[in-house]
């Protein structure tokens, strides 16, 4: 990857937030984790429409970082209600979570060596 100022000015918001959110980290060991490519990356984006003043929307997100079993729970269904209306807040959330889990992954992958293209990265 080359460096431009865009990376180093994303680099430094990056970790500006890290700092001002810090937290403890708790790691331990997860049985069905064998080697670093077992791990399995999990976002959830989920929004609120026009739940701010002056009708701005909130955005959240969670990332989970776990082993293989995790994915066994996953399920998908359809929803009762047909959607109509504008998903403009939440497609916005579900982009961050997942661009949020895109960059976790490409770290956990770099740290162990993995050059994009290699067959764990697909």
């Amino acid at each position: 990857m080359g460096g431009t100022r865009e990376h180093a000015r994303e680099i430094q918001t990056m970790i500006g937030e890290v700092r001002n959110l810090a937290t403890v980290l708790e790691l331990f060991h997860l049985r069905d984790v064998k080697a670093w490519n077992d791990m399995v990356f999990i976002s959830m984006g989920d929004q609120a429409h026009a739940n701010r003043i002056k009708g701005g929307s909130t955005g959240g997100m969670v990332h989970l970082v776990s082993g293989p079993n995790s994915v066994d729970g996953w399920r998908t269904w359809k929803l009762k209600c047909h959607a109509i209306g504008s998903n403009d807040a939440e497609v916005q959330s579900i982009l961050e979570a997942e661009d949020v889990n895109f960059r976790a992954h490409l770290l956990w992958a770099e740290i162990h060596g993995c050059r994009i293209g290699h067959p764990w990265w697909m």
